[in-house]
């Protein structure tokens, strides 16, 4: 059962200092090493799930990172919950554009540098798309990884280098266009993704493709896994949670097409030996306004024993009210598997095709920090 994973995984962050502006120099080796950083209980509990290979966000979280929460209003006030729940030994990285719109609602975590402040532009608040993943190398060293981005979203990818250096790690590049919103790893080394990224890299035959993806993220194998019609983003985060030791829930919907995609989702993930288990939408009726849009409680964030869930009902949007029962059923789910749940108000967010998963990125506490 996934309950059995989830008492492995405890909380733990290094400590960091960073004022705006000089947020590299803050977080040099040199400077964490001067921090007191809480012992794990269990060290041998939060390496990496394999000696090489991508760490994932069931490593242990150190740091969260978001992004651009003036993009607009929908997207502040979820970044304001995630904030306010956040474990106290974690710790926040949030970029702006300009000034800090979260500085007296949080003075006190500003303050005292557990929440550090960037300025910096970038063209998207999708944070987890356009940052890189942590892997660890052929060396037994942590470096971050970064496919390409948007070409007309050069500061959100040039950004990653700025995180790299910020962390005092290396970080390797590839040309192939690929966003992590759409990407799962396991202890294996399997690496899934939608056939989207095959759509996205035409210039790219699959070998090659899955050859470069496996080099750069030292997997041992590519899944390929369905799109679901119509949905936007084609990403395999819309549907799909994998909580480690082959536990994987994937979503569940009424609407036909979307669940034929579901269905056959599952099945893969069943063929390769893992154990799933399914989680229902939150459907509007057939044929009504919801079309394509997933209302999915797989695109949640995992910070060791705590999800950030998204939902769906609002009471600003009355059409929303059938929703307020798959949200507590989806709740009651996730705290079923052993978590403590937080809410996060995603109605608004999800109309431009994201939610919770889709806005951050976790940082792994690490041994080789």
């Amino acid at each position: 059962m996934i309950i059995a994973l989830i008492a492995l995984l405890l909380a733990a962050s290094p400590a960091a200092a960073a004022a705006p502006g000089s947020f590299a120099a803050a977080l040099s080796p040199a400077r964490l090493a001067e921090m007191a950083v809480p012992p794990a209980p269990r060290p041998e509990l939060h390496k990496a799930a394999r000696a090489i290979g991508p760490m994932t966000e069931n490593a242990r979280t150190g740091y969260v990172v978001l992004s651009t929460p003036d993009y607009f209003y929908g997207i502040l006030k979820m970044h304001e919950a995630i904030l306010a729940k956040l474990p106290k030994d974690v710790k926040a990285i949030i970029v702006f554009p300009r000034e800090n719109p979260h500085y007296q609602k949080f003075k006190a975590d500003f303050d005292s540098k557990r929440f550090t402040a960037w300025t910096y532009t970038l063209e998207s608040p999708w944070t987890r798309d356009f940052l890189p993943e942590m892997v660890v190398d052929e060396s037994g060293s942590a470096r971050m990884v970064q496919f390409a981005y948007y070409p007309d979203r050069p500061q959100s990818e040039q950004f990653g280098g700025e995180l790299a250096k910020g962390f005092g790690l290396t970080l390797e590049k590839s040309k192939v266009g690929l966003e992590f919103g759409n990407f799962i790893a396991d202890e294996q080394g399997r690496i899934f993704m939608t056939e989207k990224v095959i759509a996205d890299n035409k210039s790219w035959t699959k070998a090659a493709l899955e050859k470069e993806i496996l080099a750069k993220l030292r997997g041992s194998k590519m899944v390929w896994m369905p799109v679901i019609p119509g949905e936007s983003t084609g990403h395999i985060d819309i549907y799909a949670k994998y909580f480690g030791a082959g536990a994987v829930v994937v979503a569940n919907s009424a609407h036909p097409e979307m669940k034929k995609a579901l269905d056959a989702a599952a099945g893969k993930f069943s063929a390769l030996g893992m154990r799933v288990t399914r989680l229902k939408n939150a459907d509007f009726p057939a044929g009504t306004i919801s079309g394509a849009t997933a209302y999915s409680y797989t695109n949640s964030l995992r910070v060791n024993d705590t999800i950030f869930m998204p939902v769906y009902y609002s009471a600003q949007y009355a059409h929303t009210q059938p929703f307020k029962a798959t949200d507590e059923a989806a709740a009651a789910a996730y705290a079923g598997l052993g978590f403590k749940v937080v809410k996060i108000p995603a109605f608004d967010a999800v109309q431009f095709g994201g939610a919770v998963h889709c806005l951050t990125r976790e940082i792994p506490w690490l041994p080789w920090f």
